[in-house]
């Protein structure tokens, strides 16, 4: 039997040609496929005129709204991440938070964006949710006043899930937002952002090997393995999320190998540490 006046007699076959489908979008070792957006977006766009499944409607929405494989279109693109969310589809609800947030493809509208990320986070625990909200009391916007300590609270939530952007705003906040510069928290977010998979700009290695200077090196480092251990969560779930996380964080901090940043400094000039170096350090480059 036919269902939903489609070409497929069974879901089998529908969801063989989405994962298709996504091969190329993503590229798939195991597949010997690597990315192709166009071939991509080919497929999903012959799926939607067979099929309105929320995947396809999703992945229709992520090629119009950036522009992968087809002219780039943000109305439609968010238009397909509605249709997607109306059937259940929690990357498209995500997707559709982050474009009311930045403005894509609709008017940007803070306090929606709230409370679909914070819709999802209680759903879910999404670590992308914690770190759109930790920005959005991070800074200033409407109806929102600035608050840095929940900003904190919500984008160290998202660094210990291992999110990477969140670690490095992190970084950034203990060095130039707080009245008092925190060199060890400083230093353990942006190693630890760097040991999966952030890329450090030469001004934040200088940012780096000054502190490690400034404050007697490894031994204070270790230290700042216990940076999350003081913090005041109220939500039972997070608490929980807090242990299992912060044994992985840690355990990966304390076999960092931070040899390669030294390599780097002999092509780098730098001024010795003084009396008070953390002064001196240079704007976080993110």
């Amino acid at each position: 039997m036919f269902k939903n006046n489609t070409f497929y007699p069974d879901d089998y076959y529908l969801r063989t040609d989405i994962s298709h489908a996504k091969y190329y979008f993503h590229g798939n070792t195991n597949q010997k496929i690597t990315r192709n957006y166009s071939e991509a977006f080919r497929r999903f766009q012959k799926l939607n005129n067979e099929t309105s499944n929320s995947t396809v409607q999703y992945y229709l929405g992520l090629h119009y709204l950036y522009g992968n494989g087809c002219p780039q279109n943000p109305a439609l693109g968010f238009k397909f991440l509605a249709n997607s969310a109306r059937q259940h589809n929690r990357e498209a609800r995500l997707e559709l938070a982050k474009c009311l947030y930045h403005g894509r493809g609709v008017q940007k509208n803070i306090s929606e964006a709230f409370k679909a990320f914070n819709d999802i986070l209680w759903e879910t625990g999404n670590a992308e949710c914690k770190y759109y909200l930790g920005l959005i009391y991070l800074n200033e916007n409407e109806p929102f006043k600035q608050d840095v300590n929940t900003a904190i609270h919500f984008l160290e939530c998202a660094a210990l899930n291992l999110h990477v952007q969140a670690m490095v705003i992190l970084a950034q906040i203990y060095y130039e937002k707080l009245p008092e510069r925190n060199a060890l928290n400083t230093l353990f977010f942006l190693l630890l952002a760097n040991k999966f998979g952030y890329t450090p700009t030469e001004e934040t290695i200088k940012i780096i090997y000054l502190i490690y200077e400034s404050i007697d090196g490894l031994p204070a480092m270790l230290a700042a393995k216990h940076v999350f251990i003081d913090a005041n969560h109220t939500n039972p779930q997070t608490r929980i999320e807090l242990e299992n996380n912060k044994r992985l964080c840690h355990h990966h901090f304390q076999h960092m190998d931070i040899s390669p940043y030294f390599k780097f400094f002999k092509n780098v000039q730098l001024q010795p540490p003084q009396e008070t170096p953390m002064r001196q350090l240079p704007s976080i480059t993110l």
